[in-house]
C-alpha cells in the first residue's frame, strides 16, 4: 500500500505559492471581467428618479444613436485596462453588420507584469443575431485564434493554437448572439421598468454557448456617470452583474460585485498604456486572500479540517460529497458555511482495473475544448507513462507524479491540456488540465475541481486540482503531487468550463475563514 500523502518536491514549494495567486487571475480573465474593487459598495451612490416614458425599441442596429464605445477597467483602486467596440456595415457580407471588439489588460502581480489582449469581429444581422465570428486571444505571449459559424442546429467552432487546430460543433436551437449583445440587446428591444430579456450568446473565450437573462430594475442617477440610466440585472452562467444603459442605448457603468467597468472616451481609455507605473501593488493577493483567525501548522499533512466560511452566499458553491460535508446557515444578512473535510483511508484492493467504463461516469471520460483527451499526443503520452499499468490507483499515482515532475510552475496561461503538454509549464489550472486529460485518455473518469487551499503563514487561496474515480472518488493535486490531496483543499466547484467556475466570481474578495478544528 503506498503512502497516503505524497508531498511537494522541496524545490517547487515556494514557486507553487505563486501558482495559487495566479488562479484568482484566471477566474477573472476567462470571462474578460477585470475591474476595480472601488471603495466597496457602500461608496456607490445611486438614487431612483421618475421615468416619464419608456425607452422605445430601436429595432435594428442601424437605428442605434452611437456606433462606437470605449470602456475602462478598474480593479482595487488600480486601472488595469480598457475595451472598445465599433459597429459598421459589413462590406464583405452584404446586408449584415460587423462589430469589432478589443480588450487589453495590464497589471503587476508578485512583481511580474501580466498582459493579455483579446480581439474579436462578429458578423451579425440587423437585429443582432450572430452569423459568424473570428478572433484572437493573447495570454502571456501565447496566441489562440477562434473562428465560428452559425449553422443549422448549432454553431461550428474552429481553434488554432501554435499551429494545432481543433474543430467542434456545439448543438443549440434558435438564434445565437455575440457576447457584446449583453449591452446592445436591451436598447434594440426597448427598455422600461420590469422588462425582461432572455437569449443565448457565444462566448469565444470559453468556447461555449451561454444563456443570458436580463431584467430592467429601475431608472436611476448616480455621481458615477453622466445623466440618468436604466439599471439592468443580468444573469449569465452564474454571474450576476448589474449594468446601467442610458437613454441613448450606451452602457455607462457595470458592476460585478465590487468590480467596475466604466464608459470613457478614447484618450482616457488608452492613456494608462503609456503610464510608467500601471499597478503599484499586487492586487490579486490583496483582494483574493481569505484570511484565517489562527495558523494551521503542517497543512500538507492534514487528514481532517473543520472550518467556517463567512460570506459564501452562492448556494452552488456549497458542495457536499463523500469527502467533505457542508452545512449552510444565515447570520444576519450573510451566510456562514461549515465545511468538514475528512480523508478516509482506503485499501488498494478497493480500486478498479482499467479501463473504467461505468455508464454513470462516461461524461468524465469525454474530451472538451480544455481537456483534449482524444488527441493522439495525449493518448500516446498517457500510454507511455502507464507502461501497461492497469490498477487505477497505481495509474493515478504515475500520472500525477509525471505531471508534477515534468510541469514547471510558472505564471503563464494555458488554454488547454495540450498547451500545457507542449509548454511543460503553467499554473495550477494547467497542471489540473493536463492530469485530467491524461487520466481520461487512460480510461480513468476524472474532473477538474476548484476551490480553496490553505498556505502556511498566509491563509486560504484559490486553487485548482482534480478528482478521479477509481471505484471511489479520490482528490488528486498534481501541482502539489498529493494523492490524496490534503484536507485543506475545500472544493467549491466542479468542471473545467467557465459556466462551472462562474459562481466563484461573486464571492472572491468577500470570504472570511474561522478554523474550528484540524487533525493530522
Amino acid at each position: 500500500m503506498p503512502a497516503p500523502f505524497l508531498y511537494p518536491r522541496s524545490g517547487k514549494r515556494m514557486e507553487r505559492r505563486k501558482d495559487l495567486y495566479q488562479r484568482a487571475w484566471n477566474l477573472w480573465l476567462i470571462i474578460g471581467v477585470s475591474t476595480m474593487a472601488l471603495w466597496g459598495c457602500t461608496g456607490l451612490y445611486f438614487h431612483r428618479i421618475p421615468l416619464e416614458k419608456a425607452s422605445p425599441p430601436v429595432g435594428v442596429i442601424s437605428n442605434l444613436a452611437f456606433r462606437e464605445q470605449w470602456q475602462g477597467f478598474f480593479w482595487y483602486g488600480e486601472k488595469i485596462g480598457f475595451s472598445h467596440f465599433r459597429i459598421e456595415e459589413a462590406d464583405d457580407l452584404p446586408g449584415s453588420f460587423k462589430i469589432s471588439s478589443e480588450a487589453v489588460f495590464r497589471f503587476k502581480m508578485l512583481g511580474i507584469k501580466k498582459e493579455s489582449f483579446f480581439k474579436e469581429v462578429d458578423y451579425v444581422t440587423s437585429d443582432l443575431r450572430l452569423l459568424r465570428m473570428h478572433g484572437e486571444q493573447k495570454l502571456d505571449g501565447k496566441m489562440r485564434r477562434v473562428e465560428a459559424v452559425v449553422v443549422d442546429g448549432g454553431i461550428r467552432v474552429k481553434t488554432e493554437t501554435e499551429g494545432r487546430r481543433t474543430e467542434r460543433q456545439i448543438p443549440v436551437e434558435g438564434p445565437i448572439y455575440p457576447s457584446v449583445a449583453q449591452y446592445l440587446y436591451p436598447p434594440l428591444k426597448g427598455m422600461d421598468i420590469g422588462r425582461r430579456y432572455r437569449y443565448r450568446i457565444f462566448n469565444s473565450q470559453d468556447l461555449s454557448v451561454m444563456e443570458v437573462n436580463q431584467r430592467v430594475l429601475a431608472f436611476k442617477q448616480s455621481d458615477l456617470f453622466d445623466g440618468p440610466a436604466f439599471e439592468i440585472k443580468t444573469e449569465v452562467s452564474g454571474i450576476n452583474p448589474k449594468l446601467w444603459i442610458n437613454t441613448r442605448g450606451e452602457m455607462v457603468f457595470e458592476m460585478v460585485g465590487v468590480l467596475i467597468t466604466a464608459k470613457e472616451d478614447e484618450h482616457s481609455a488608452k492613456r494608462f498604456i503609456y503610464e510608467s507605473s500601471l499597478s503599484k501593488k499586487d492586487i490579486l493577493l490583496d483582494y483574493s486572500l481569505v484570511k484565517v483567525d489562527r495558523t494551521i501548522p503542517n497543512p500538507r499533512s492534514l487528514r481532517l479540517l473543520h472550518v467556517r466560511l463567512k460570506g459564501l452566499d452562492e448556494p452552488a458553491l456549497v458542495v457536499s460529497d463523500e469527502r467533505q460535508r457542508a452545512r449552510i446557515k444565515k447570520e444576519g444578512d450573510t451566510s456562514v458555511v461549515e465545511f468538514i473535510v475528512s480523508l478516509e483511508k482506503r485499501d488498494e484492493k478497493d480500486s478498479l482495473m482499467l479501463p473504467i467504463s461505468k455508464r454513470e461516469y462516461v461524461r468524465f471520460l469525454q474530451p472538451s475544448f480544455q481537456i483534449e483527451s482524444g488527441n493522439t499526443e495525449i493518448i500516446q503520452r498517457a500510454k507511455a507513462i502507464l507502461d501497461g499499468e492497469r490498477n487505477s490507483l497505481m495509474a493515478v499515482e504515475k500520472l500525477a507524479h509525471w505531471v508534477s515532475d515534468n510541469m514547471e510552475d510558472a505564471l503563464v496561461e494555458s488554454f488547454s491540456a495540450l498547451d500545457a503538454l507542449h509548454r511543460k509549464k503553467g499554473e495550477c489550472q494547467a497542471h489540473a488540465y493536463l492530469y485530467t486529460a491524461l487520466c481520461r485518455a487512460a480510461g480513468i473518469p476524472t474532473r477538474v475541481v476548484s476551490g480553496l487551499v490553505y498556505m502556511e503563514e498566509m491563509g486560504f487561496l484559490y486553487h485548482a486540482w482534480a478528482e478521479s474515480f477509481i471505484g471511489y472518488w479520490i482528490a488528486v493535486d498534481p501541482t502539489f503531487d498529493q494523492i490524496p490531496a490534503d484536507a485543506t483543499h475545500i472544493k467549491l466547484a466542479e468542471g473545467e468550463g467557465f459556466h462551472h467556475l462562474s459562481p466563484l466570481v461573486n464571492v472572491i474578495g468577500r470570504l472570511e475563514a474561522t478554523v474550528v478544528d484540524y487533525k493530522p
